[in-house]
């Protein structure tokens, strides 16, 4: 169990506080910081870290519609 925990506060997932002779666990990460890192590491991996790579992807099949392309342009602009 030590090792398992070791390896997910090694991956910054977790993180251990000391008190005493006793360890507390908790999160490193909030959910939307997690999400974050995933879809990242997810682009670096199939996508070589490009999100034109993505999109061309993920509309070779016409499987973008129109609102998630209006969405995907308002989210564009407010960057």
């Amino acid at each position: 169990m030590n090792t398992f925990l070791s390896r997910l506060i090694d991956k910054g997932l977790l993180e251990r506080k000391k008190e005493e002779t006793k360890a507390y666990y908790g999160a490193a990460l909030t959910k939307a910081e997690f999400k974050q890192r995933k879809a990242k590491a997810i682009l670096e991996e199939c996508y070589e870290g490009k999100i034109s790579h993505f999109i061309a992807a993920l509309t070779g099949n016409n499987a973008i519609t129109k609102v998630d392309e209006k969405e995907l342009i308002a989210h564009i602009l407010d960057k």
